[in-house]
């Protein structure tokens, strides 16, 4: 329960940022048991999954929706903040104006690293997985878990991914639809993109992001299998500035 109030204070303090939920307060109950509840700004626009759905064809926004997540992670990364659980459910929409505004909520598997050496994030944890199945990196899957910032890189390769493929993880159409790329394993149901690359397995480019290359190629390095070889958010936020300079779309 300490580290838990130690973390929380952490991102208390944190600096206001655009993308970024801001924390309007927060309550500790010790008794039956003992838990925390925050109190964050409210986003009304629902989840990132619910607008891209809501608005599949929408490149535009969701170029701007990408820019916006590349810079929150970015923020986080700088402060020594590894979010361990990027996924639609934690990436909500501010409101449902005509140009909707990112907010990162659910810091509960957020580690922070402050005062401690920042490329060794994995050597602070008790070891524990963490993170939604679909948005795991694979070396999170391993036995040792190595968690860095790379699981971050990770997980928002494989949004970009499924925002602009419209990509829902769902077979059962009874189902609410839920946004995450996947490969279709030998039983036919979708297996996690994580999953496949810790066995071993690969992704075929030629079925990804076909009409955005130069986003598709970028995506590539951010889900690569060795961790140690994806770009940071940084590199991500500049290199989707370049992409956004040129023509990345190709007409249908």
């Amino acid at each position: 329960m300490n580290e838990a109030v130690g973390e929380l204070n952490t991102l208390a303090n944190l600096p206001r940022h655009d993308h970024i939920a801001q924390l309007m307060g927060h309550e500790i109950v010790t008794t039956p048991s003992a838990y925390i509840w925050l109190f964050l700004e409210i986003c009304e626009g629902g989840t990132l999954g619910d607008y891209v759905f809501g608005n599949p064809q929408n490149v535009d926004t969701k170029r701007q929706l990408t820019f916006q997540l590349a810079d929150a992670v970015a923020f986080l990364h700088k402060k020594n903040i590894v979010h361990r659980d990027l996924k639609p459910q934690n990436l909500m929409i501010k409101d449902n104006t005509e140009f909707p505004i990112l907010k990162v909520v659910d810091f509960g598997l957020a580690t922070v690293c402050s005062r401690l050496d920042p490329t060794k994030v994995h050597d602070y944890f008790t070891g524990s997985l963490a993170g939604t199945p679909y948005y795991v990196a694979p070396e999170a899957l391993s036995q040792g878990h190595n968690w860095t910032k790379a699981v971050d890189i990770f997980s928002m390769g494989l949004l970009i991914w499924a925002m602009f493929d419209n990509l829902s993880a769902t077979t059962n159409v009874d189902q609410e639809p839920y946004l995450a790329p996947y490969v279709k394993g030998s039983t036919g149901y979708p297996e996690p993109i994580g999953n496949v690359l810790a066995r071993g397995g690969s992704v075929d480019h030629n079925v990804v992001m076909r009409n955005y290359p130069k986003r598709r190629n970028l995506v590539f390095t951010m889900i690569d299998p060795d961790y140690k070889k994806r770009p940071t958010a940084d590199e991500v936020f500049n290199n989707l500035k370049i992409i956004e300079d040129g023509s990345d779309q190709i007409e249908s």
